[in-house]
């Protein structure tokens, strides 16, 4: 007997996992010893193969069993560079596949939102918008339309009360969510509560002024030493400058997170 261990391991189908195995010949003389060394081979999950007696026909078998291997090592070559190019061009365009998939998910997720009519085979929709927008959303229906379907839009007269339209841009939307925390006013009211009217005059002057206040307390409250008063006030500044910097280069990538803190 003669025993080898396999380097690598090999693949095991029926098990979908690979093992680690070993490769191993018997030489024996008589059918009741080749019997038992069957059925203890067979005991241990052994892979038997009877190998022909003449030498001739040895080595065909071992020149076609060579030959097959580098068949499959061929074929797995093509195989990994087949698929390695098209892993390529997929990769290439996968950002615009994700672009297309947003939008059409966008569209449908808007055109979802319309009643079917049957009789006319249309789509309508009813929403609320500012009467000075008007204009420009029915410019942008125009240049949606395909030819013989162009979108159309009435305005309808109806009892319900609108809701509250808040115009703001980057710098003012945040604001407006702070104070739409305390409430939101209702259609064409105007309504400030004490701690939003403080709210909105601390935005713009007193939170600059609070600043300079702190500064006075820090100045004030080390008076030993002028020049750690100063480092302090020029400290706290800069602190407050590089982390208002951080945001402002992070704006893209901080817009996606959807945790305010």
């Amino acid at each position: 007997m003669h025993a080898t261990e396999i380097d690598e391991p090999l693949y095991d189908a029926q098990n979908e996992s690979s093992v680690d195995k070993a490769v191993f010949i018997i030489f024996a003389h008589g059918p009741i010893i080749l019997s038992k060394i069957r059925k203890v081979a067979e005991s241990l999950s052994a892979t038997m193969f009877t190998l022909p007696p003449d030498v001739r026909t040895r080595k065909e078998q071992l020149h076609e069993c060579n030959a097959r291997l580098d068949d499959v090592v061929s074929v797995l070559q093509n195989t990994n560079t087949t698929l390695q190019a098209e892993l390529r061009v997929i990769a290439d365009n996968m950002q615009h596949w994700k672009s297309v998939v947003r939008r059409e998910k966008s569209i449908y997720y808007a055109l979802n939102m319309f009643n079917y009519a049957a009789d006319r085979r249309t789509l309508i929709s009813e929403a609320w918008m500012p009467r000075n927008d008007v204009a420009k959303v029915q410019s942008i229906l125009e240049n949606a339309g395909i030819s013989g379907a162009v979108p159309t839009m009435h305005e309808l007269h109806t009892g319900k009360e609108p809701p509250t339209f808040h115009r703001t841009n980057k710098l003012t939307e945040e604001f407006q969510t702070i104070i739409d925390s305390y409430g939101v006013a209702k259609y064409r009211e105007v309504y400030v509560s004490r701690k939003e009217m403080w709210l909105i005059l601390e935005i713009l002057p007193l939170r600059v002024l609070s600043h300079f206040l702190l500064c006075l307390l820090l100045c004030s409250g080390i008076s030993v030493n002028t020049s750690l008063s100063y480092c302090l006030t020029v400290g706290h500044g800069f602190i407050l400058f590089l982390v208002a910097l951080l945001l402002c280069l992070n704006e893209r990538r901080l817009a996606h997170v959807k945790n305010d803190v």
